[in-house]
């Protein structure tokens, strides 16, 4: 893969407290050991994580 693949980590999935992170897959296992998410956690990789922003890693926590 690419290391600038787009890829995402979605601790809580569809539940009103899911927390997102969003980068490129080089970066992803950094961001994830000190985001240190509760389980479980979906791993999405690939050009449909695009819309979750640009290439700059994220955190996207859902305000419900």
């Amino acid at each position: 893969l690419d290391p600038a693949t787009p890829a995402a980590a979605i601790a809580r999935a569809t539940r009103p407290d899911q927390e997102v992170i969003a980068a490129p897959i080089a970066e992803l296992p950094v961001l994830l050991a000190q985001a240190a998410l509760p389980g479980p956690v979906l791993v999405m990789i690939g050009r449909a994580m695009e819309s979750l922003g640009d290439s700059q890693p994220q955190r996207i926590a859902s305000t419900a």
